[in-house]
């Protein structure tokens, strides 16, 4: 596939200023950056790849002002580094698997203020007949990486590579933000989180409520349940006490017959008494003939 296909079908999905990166290795560029579809259309493009992809001149490269990693190895360029100047924000430049012979042809890169990581390995110059990498390290003083090592030889740290790959996070998010894309963004999760809690404070207070009528409800029914057990004694209470009075009562009314059965009884005895004594008078009143 051919670099301009391949920007083809990145453009069909998304607009050229929405770029942020370009994957375009093993392309086959046609020889010259000139030939390519790349243009300052390209405004926020970040990281543009074309390792491998046949490159011999750089001439006609776009002005990318945002452009901060640029991945050119493994091509055929021999020189003509000027044409990268317009890359103001450049702090990554990979040249390794080139051309490049002398310092002379590095010069143009002192230009690039922002350049901290440069890669030549695999190139002509890396020899120590030039005083590679010392003579690097002079020509371009605000270099702080060369083939992944600082001055004194210490391997490049991950942390570097990554706090650059934030600040890129963070100059989409600012770039974005000049767009207003973020903040309406923002709002509209502000607005939403906003009305996810009013929501949460509502649903929260109607559960409260609803427990409280419950409690208060609970709370009735126990009142309700103590009255009803209260007038249940009561009704108890008075059935045991007319009960106690009728069996009271009861007895009362058998005590009565006993004493008038037992009076009666008595009053009987005292008459036959009675007759027997008449009779024992009138037996001696009236002797016998």
């Amino acid at each position: 596939m051919s670099v301009n296909d391949r920007i083809t079908d990145t453009l069909h999905t998304q607009d050229a200023g929405e770029v942020i990166e370009l994957q375009l290795d093993n392309c086959n560029s046609g020889g010259t950056i000139a030939d390519m579809k790349i243009s300052e259309k390209f405004s926020r493009l970040k990281s543009l790849h074309l390792c491998n992809s046949n490159i011999r001149k750089l001439d006609g490269f776009p002005a990318l002002p945002s452009l901060r990693r640029l991945e050119l190895a493994d091509n055929r360029l021999e020189g003509g580094l000027e044409n990268l100047q317009s890359l103001p924000s450049l702090k990554t430049l990979n040249l390794a698997g080139n051309r490049i012979k002398d310092l002379k042809t590095l010069e143009p890169l002192k230009e690039l203020e922002e350049l901290t990581t440069l890669d030549l390995l695999e190139n002509p110059i890396c020899t120590a007949d030039s005083g590679y990498p010392d003579a690097i390290f002079d020509l371009l003083p605000q270099l702080v990486y060369l083939d992944e090592t600082d001055r004194e030889g210490n391997p490049m740290l991950e942390d570097d590579d990554e706090d650059e790959d934030d600040d890129d996070d963070d100059d989409d998010l600012e770039d974005s933000r000049d767009d207003g894309e973020v903040d309406e963004y923002e709002d509209d999760d502000v607005d939403e989180i906003e009305d996810e809690d009013e929501g949460d404070a509502s649903t929260l207070l109607d559960d409260g409520d609803a427990q409280g009528e419950a409690l208060f409800d609970d709370a009735d029914d126990v009142d309700d349940d103590d009255d009803d057990d209260d007038e249940s004694d009561d009704g108890n209470s008075d059935s045991e006490g007319a009960g106690q009075k009728r069996a009271h009562d009861e007895d009362g009314s058998d005590d009565e017959d006993d004493d008038n059965e037992g009076g009666a009884k008595r009053q009987k005895s005292d008459d036959e008494e009675d007759d027997d004594f008449v009779d024992d008078l009138d037996a001696i009143v009236e002797p016998p003939l």
